[in-house]
């Protein structure tokens, strides 16, 4: 039988995370696994935040910044995981990186030992292809452990409907 201990959960904020939190910590409980919960800054929102503070270094601030997109972060999966996960009984951890996002993906399951992989079907821009298209296509490519695809089926059904229009 395979064993799954570590599950590594790829949460943006986006309206997809509650429900890859779902998945990750309804198999964790099947499992008895742990959950590790990632989000990524993404390297493109750091240069841009380094250029404008080369323009008004007065006002800008790449390392405040940081510093407060961390902890807003963490406080918004730590509300999350309190208001619909409360009491869970598993063992969870939550990883906040900077970087680009599938590198930092492929990164954590290596260096937490993770066995699966549970990410969302869409990123925070919402659009089609922004994240399946790029960082989710290439954490499927590259992960070294099975990738579950989250997808809220009445959400899939409606963008599918759009596009046959």
């Amino acid at each position: 039988m395979v064993e799954v201990k570590k599950i590594l959960a790829c949460i943006d904020l986006s309206d997809y995370s509650e429900e890859v939190l779902d998945y990750a910590i309804t198999l964790a409980r099947m499992f008895r696994a742990e959950v590790v919960i990632i989000n990524v800054i993404n390297k493109r929102e750091i240069d841009a935040i380094s250029m404008a503070g080369q323009h008004y270094p007065e006002l800008v601030n790449v390392a405040t910044y940081m510093q407060r997109t961390k902890a807003d972060r963490r406080s918004r999966i730590e509300t999350l995981l309190d208001s619909v996960f409360a009491g869970n009984g598993i063992g969870i951890a939550i990883r906040i990186q900077a970087g680009v996002p599938f590198e930092e993906i492929l990164l954590a399951i290596n260096e937490e030992k993770v066995d699966l992989v549970v990410l969302g079907n869409k990123g925070r821009t919402n659009l089609a292809r922004t994240l399946l298209g790029s960082h989710a296509e290439k954490v499927f490519r590259h992960s070294p452990v099975p990738v579950l695809n989250v997808r809220n089926r009445q959400k899939f059904a409606a963008a599918a409907e759009r596009r046959s229009r």
